[in-house]
């Protein structure tokens, strides 16, 4: 607000490039107001007073000199020079040095209609499953992750009916300390544990949380963290209740039925057998139930009001052979078979048929170890046989 144009020089020591801080010497016009913007790109911002030290603040200071006048000047009490200094927002493309502390928070991530047991219904225990957490840093600062892993087991209405709850506090290393961090939770890491979460057979998964950074390090655009959880296959585990598991619902249609069988239904018999043959790989033995209707709402229950229109057949697969390392050394083969009478065979004349196959694993007296390729196969046959008359 001076009569006079003035010269003004602003030293900024925490700013530095090429080994000097920054000077700016601007000139301002009689009774003007001027914005100047600087461009902090490519600088570098310390502490100047303690390199090092947390930036608490930024220092500046000031020198203005009026410009000398051709003449008489008159200036008043209320003419001044003014200088601020304001800081808008500042991004960095790197940051090196000392951060106090950040808390970030971790966005919730939902996992839905989780199919892992989808078909099954029962109380198993993966005694030995594992997650395994993996966190990639590319920040070289060490950061406090707090997570918050929930699984929810819903009905058929959505409607929770059991949940478990981790909590889990560890530390992702920084990048110049290791690029990969891998957080292993198994049955003892945490109270609950990822196999109490397991057991409940979640439908649901949520994973949220925060994460503290603080301490000496390095940050630069384009760094950040990548997560990702990978659950194991289990190798071992215990059922501590029975376990029945929907294998297959399929139907029979009129191009799925010989038509030689159809032929004999009404041929004088010797005898027919409804034939199941059974490989079992898995060191436990198993349950099978059988149902093959005219029905498909017959499928569901042991009740024959009609044996032309409905079979049951109920056995019992023998568990393989298992070796000194607890692991299924050879297959069991073994028939599960049922004597089919004239009336029964009748129901072949039928399109479509439905089949069921339900199995039922009993409690085991510890824990199992199985392969992944350890499987049982099923393969239901009927087998006829019936005189020839001898003027055909």
């Amino acid at each position: 607000q001076l009569p006079l144009s003035a010269h003004v020089i602003v030293d900024l020591p925490d700013f530095y490039k090429d080994g000097t801080h920054m000077v700016l010497d601007k000139n301002i016009d009689a009774h003007s107001v001027q914005q100047i913007d600087i461009d902090l790109r490519n600088w570098m911002i310390r502490n100047h007073r303690n390199p090092g030290d947390f930036i608490e603040a930024i220092y500046y200071t000031l020198d203005a000199n009026a410009d000398s006048s051709n003449g008489f000047t008159y200036i008043s009490s209320k003419d001044y020079v003014s200088v601020n200094v304001t800081v808008d927002s500042m991004y960095f493309r790197s940051l090196s040095g000392q951060l106090d502390t950040i808390n970030v928070d971790i966005d919730k991530t939902t996992v839905e209609d989780l199919d892992f047991f989808q078909d099954f219904d029962g109380d198993l225990r993966l005694e030995e499953l594992t997650m395994t957490l993996t966190f990639e840093n590319q920040i070289d600062f060490p950061v406090d992750a707090n997570l918050r892993i929930a699984g929810y087991h819903e009905n058929d209405q959505k409607v929770v009916t059991d949940s478990v709850i981790i909590n889990l506090n560890d530390r992702i290393e920084q990048s110049s300390v290791s690029s990969t961090t891998r957080i292993v939770l198994n049955k003892n890491t945490t109270t609950p544990s990822i196999v109490d979460l397991l057991e409940i057979l979640p439908t649901r998964l949520e994973v949220s949380g925060n994460a503290v950074v603080e301490g000496d390090g390095s940050i630069a655009v384009g760094q950040g963290i990548r997560a990702f959880f990978k659950v194991e296959s289990p190798l071992a585990f215990e059922i501590k209740s029975d376990i029945t598991q929907e294998v297959s619902v399929d139907t029979l249609t009129e191009e799925d039925i010989d038509p030689d069988t159809k032929k004999v239904l009404t041929e004088e018999l010797q005898s027919a057998y409804l034939l199941i043959n059974v490989k079992n790989q898995l060191p436990l033995g198993v349950g099978l139930d059988f149902y093959l209707a005219a029905d498909h709402s017959a499928l569901y229950d042991d009740a024959i009001p009609d044996s032309s229109r409905k079979y049951v057949l109920h056995g019992n697969i023998q568990a393989g052979e298992v070796g000194q390392d607890g692991y299924v050394s050879g297959a069991t083969e073994s028939v599960i078979k049922m004597k089919l009478s004239q009336t029964q065979l009748q129901i072949f004349n039928i399109t479509p048929l439905y089949m069921r196959m339900v199995t039922t694993i009993p409690p085991t007296q510890g824990v199992i170890r199985v392969r992944q390729t350890d499987e049982i196969q099923v393969s239901p046959v009927v087998n006829i046989k019936y005189r020839i008359k001898t003027d055909e």
